[in-house]
């Protein structure tokens, strides 16, 4: 096992859990060690390393929790569009990733479309998108130190990321 195979893996979704990959890093780990002994300059840095490792996916583990939880937490309005086709309910299971609970989940090409196109927007459209954030969201923005403003995605329930989406789509749409 090598940290190359470890990133495959990572890449083709192979792992059932956090703790085989955690077994598989500390695998590379221990192999180091025995290989070129804990005095060398290779077993210093995976000493340091398996700390930086076991402090990186702590931290990975309590954000993936914080955001389970507010995926788990629905707002009214999502059960009100489920129960409500006119009002959104009949989304398509093509464009959603229904986890085993049947909670929505955004893929992260929901993702990754949003971003491109937000980086389309106009600096008027970016400051409206904000506002919409901050009045749908506030936890969801941030200021960084640039004096730009930050809009954490995973921060957002799925319906307001929707509503964002569709926002942004329906601006680039109108240029056209």
């Amino acid at each position: 096992m090598d940290l190359g195979t470890i990133c495959k893996k990572l890449d083709r979704c192979e792992y059932s859990s956090a703790q085989a990959l955690r077994d598989d890093i500390e695998l590379v780990w221990t192999n180091a060690i025995t290989f070129n002994g804990e005095q060398t300059w290779i077993g210093e840095n995976v000493i340091k390393l398996r700390e930086i490792t076991k402090l990186k996916l702590e931290h990975a583990e309590a954000q993936f929790s914080q955001v389970r939880r507010r995926a788990l937490c629905t707002t009214r309005e999502d059960t009100m569009a489920q129960s409500n086709p006119q009002r959104g309910g009949s989304e398509s299971s093509s464009t959603l990733n229904l986890s085993g609970d049947g909670t929505k989940v955004l893929t992260p090409q929901m993702r990754l479309h949003f971003y491109f196109n937000a980086k389309r927007l106009r600096p008027s459209e970016m400051l409206e998108l904000q506002r919409i954030v901050r009045q749908k969201c506030p936890a969801a923005l941030s200021d960084l130190q640039t004096g730009d403003i930050k809009i954490d995605i995973d921060a957002l329930n799925f319906s307001t990321f929707i509503r964002l989406d569709v926002h942004v789509r329906n601006l680039l749409v109108q240029r056209t």
